[in-house]
């Protein structure tokens, strides 16, 4: 287990943790998992950092900097402990002891926007902002936000000065394959941007062919383009990956459709039905075909 002191060496800034969608402030070896490139938090790396910060807060000879760190390392230690409360409470003290830091501020938005503290989170995110323009953790935090408001422009210019501010991030595959399904789920929802959604999408399956969100949604771009063969292509490589995969079956089904080939497009979600009897979406489609054949549609 590295000492708190080890990671205190290294400046508190873009230590990314990625935690569901969200930038989280990490020190980078916790334990060996926590290397930088795999990044990850177990409860019992959490509780023996929270240990380590309180030995060292009882001591009185630490500037101002230093004390707020070990606040903002413990508090985030209580945050992936699962105990918001006790990790609001040290963010709250880090920043009363040092507001000039603005990853302090992000990290405590970032508490705040999983509690759905909206305002608050907010609020901390631009404080961010205003003490560093352009910090990258600030504006990926506010395009969250956006994109749960419906925002879906605005939190795609966020995200296009994250990847400025990142030089692309183009060095850290993990992180860039993170950043780009954010991005692209958020074109995904705007109809005039679905080229560069497709853009991105083939951006991830190169750097991970087997992300079936990828697959699946860059095949209902290309529908929405009017390219259903492109579609159905992508979609069987895709069940070449994941071939008991049943949406991708669904989608495949979709493509034959927009394609004309309904007698084939029956036949798969027949065969589909078979491997798949439970499958809610599969009978929804089922009757609703079969209700389109008594109509004589």
């Amino acid at each position: 287990m590295t000492d708190i002191w080890t990671l205190l060496r290294a400046p508190i800034g873009l230590l990314a943790l990625i935690v569901a969608t969200q930038f989280v402030l990490a020190a980078p070896s916790f334990s060996r998992s926590l290397t930088g490139k795999e990044p990850c938090f177990t409860a019992l790396d959490a509780q023996a950092v929270i240990a380590d910060c309180t030995k060292h807060l009882k001591s009185s000879r630490h500037d101002k900097r230093v004390r707020a760190s070990l606040l903002t390392y413990r508090g985030l230690a209580h945050f992936m402990a699962e105990d918001e409360a006790r990790a609001i409470k040290d963010l709250d003290d880090a920043i009363a002891t040092d507001p000039s830091h603005p990853g302090t501020h992000v990290n405590r938005g970032t508490v705040r926007l999983d509690l759905d503290d909206i305002r608050g989170a907010e609020k901390d995110f631009k404080e961010a902002i205003r003490i560093h323009p352009g910090h990258p953790r600030a504006l990926y935090g506010l395009a969250q936000i956006d994109e749960t408001r419906g925002d879906f422009g605005s939190a795609v210019a966020k995200m296009d000065a994250v990847f400025s501010a990142l030089g692309g991030l183009k060095k850290n595959r993990p992180l860039q394959l993170s950043m780009l399904l954010v991005r692209a789920k958020m074109l995904f929802q705007i109809p005039d941007e679905q080229p560069r959604a497709l853009k991105d999408y083939d951006r991830i399956l190169k750097l991970d062919r087997k992300n079936l969100e990828a697959i699946t949604n860059r095949s209902i771009v290309l529908r929405r383009l009017g390219r259903p063969a492109d579609a159905l292509k992508g979609l069987d490589r895709g069940l070449k990956i994941a071939p008991n995969e049943p949406q991708l079956k669904i989608f495949r089904i979709a493509a034959l459709h927009d394609l004309g080939r309904a007698d084939e497009a029956h036949a798969a979600l027949e065969q589909a039905l078979e491997e798949h009897p439970d499958n809610a979406d599969l009978k929804k489609l089922m009757a609703a075909s079969e209700k389109d054949a008594a109509a004589g549609r």
